[in-house]
């Protein structure tokens, strides 16, 4: 499995693909909620795919934490994208880790990221993310947060 696109608040409200996001956003409001596919062998891809999803995670709060951008973009496959706030993509691995460099050096040494994942949605080969991530840093000596929910304001395709 390998993370296809990170979806910021901007592009996600404008990807007709989170519609599943807006029909099940009440099931994710406690805990980690999953959709259960009947079939056995639907169930373990699911859960692979949730174990992808989670050590994908893990590394992602470890590149912040090390102020390790190549970890960071290593989450991605290497055509994954990277939809910006603005409207503009960052398209490849690569790309990737120059804009999460960029990213580390204006927000400075020990960022601290936490991700909650509440949903995860197995559609043949693609998963569906939904949860909460936030970014703990300082700026001018002020503590400071960023969060971000995706439930129904950004998501994360995975594919395998």
């Amino acid at each position: 499995w390998g993370h296809c696109a990170y979806m910021t608040p901007c592009e996600a409200s404008k990807v007709a693909v989170l519609l599943c996001f807006f029909l099940t956003a009440a099931q994710a409001q406690n805990g980690v909620s999953e959709v259960k596919p009947k079939a056995g062998s639907e169930a373990s891809e699911l859960a692979a795919a949730r174990r992808a999803i989670d050590e994908g995670n893990a590394r992602a709060v470890k590149a912040w934490a090390t102020n390790d951008a190549e970890l960071f973009a290593s989450v991605f496959a290497d055509e994954g994208v990277e939809m910006r706030p603005d409207g503009s993509v960052v398209r490849g691995r690569r790309q990737i880790v120059e804009l999460v460099k960029a990213s580390m050096k204006r927000l400075g040494p020990g960022v601290e990221l936490t991700v909650k994942t509440t949903g995860v949605w197995l559609d043949g080969g693609t998963a569906y993310e939904s949860g909460k991530s936030v970014y703990g840093y300082t700026q001018d000596g002020q503590p400071k947060t960023f969060e971000t929910l995706f439930a129904a304001n950004f998501a994360d395709v995975w594919r395998e």
